[in-house]
Formats: C-alpha cells, sequence, structure tokens
C-alpha cells in the first residue's frame, strides 16, 4: 500500500516538475517540502498520528499531495521569477565587456561569493575581482554580508529576495 502512495504522489509531482523540465527552468528537481510541512507542523503531526493509530491513510496522502501541489507552484513561479531576472541582467549587461558586467551575469551560477570565488570565476586578478564586486555593490545588485573589513562576503541581493521570500501560492 506504502508503495502505491509512493508512485501516485511521485506521479503526480512529475506532471508540475515536468513544466519545469520543459521549459528549461531545471536541471533537477527542486521541491522543499520540508518548508510546507514545517508551515502545517500541527496538521502535519496530526495527520501521522492518525496513520500511526488508525490507519487513517487517506487524510495523510491528501495533506502529502496538496504539499507537492503548492512547492511545485512555488517552484514554479521562483523559477520564472529568477529567468526573467536573468533575462533582465543579460539586457543590462550583456553587452558590455567589463568584468562587473560578466559576474553580474554569472551571479545566477554563484549568488553568494568572495573576491577569491570572483577571481576563480571570471579569470581575472584580485584587483579586478575587486573592482568589479565594488560596481555592482554600488549598482545594488550585491550586497556585502559579513561587516567585516577583510574576508567579505557578497550576495546577489535581488536572487536572494526571490529565494528567501514567503510562499505566495499558499
Amino acid at each position: 500500500m506504502l508503495q502505491k502512495i509512493k508512485e501516485k504522489a511521485h506521479e503526480f509531482s512529475r506532471g508540475w516538475m515536468s513544466k519545469l523540465y520543459d521549459q528549461g527552468y531545471l536541471e533537477q528537481p527542486t521541491l522543499y517540502l520540508s518548508e510546507y510541512f514545517n508551515r502545517y507542523k500541527e496538521t502535519y503531526v496530526d495527520r501521522l498520528n492518525a496513520v500511526r493509530k488508525y490507519g487513517e491513510w487517506t487524510g495523510w496522502v491528501e495533506f502529502f499531495v496538496t504539499g507537492i501541489r503548492h512547492q511545485a507552484e512555488e517552484s514554479l513561479l521562483r523559477s520564472q521569477e529568477l529567468h526573467t531576472l536573468q533575462q533582465e541582467y543579460e539586457a543590462t549587461y550583456g553587452d558590455i565587456a567589463a568584468a562587473y558586467a560578466e559576474l553580474a551575469c554569472r551571479l545566477f551560477e554563484q549568488p553568494y561569493l568572495t573576491a577569491t570565488v570572483a577571481e576563480e570565476l571570471l579569470g581575472v586578478t584580485s584587483p579586478t575581482a575587486y573592482r568589479a564586486i565594488d560596481q555592482l555593490v554600488e549598482e545594488g545588485v550585491l550586497e556585502e554580508t559579513t561587516g567585516k573589513e577583510r574576508n567579505r562576503e557578497y550576495r546577489a541581493r535581488e536572487i536572494f529576495e526571490i529565494l528567501e521570500r514567503p510562499p505566495r501560492t499558499y
């Protein structure tokens, strides 16, 4: 019985994941079911207890499949927003032959970085990497996260705004 439930849940979620794959947004599935389960922790525990105590699988499966649906919808929405943002960056920076422009376009590969990572990513010297980072900080694309003078870390502000915002689909 449990195997059939798993197969049905996978089959259901695969439909939503297919949309993400087909549109070229994902290389692999990215459902964060723990976020949904934590958001509805009381229901999660109640449904599991009902299965354990009374064999009530229907409520658990409905809850689980609803979680998959909501997370798939949220993943699709975020992926579309990231894709749109990436296109905006390409339009803004794609034709500029400067390290900062290349770094801006590469942030979708590496949205959290240090100067050393930028050096490696761009194949440039340390001063060039720092200038590229400084330019993107000035433009509001990157933000420094450590508050330190040395060994600073940066993150792509707009990318993380999309990734960290609360779900909007449920």
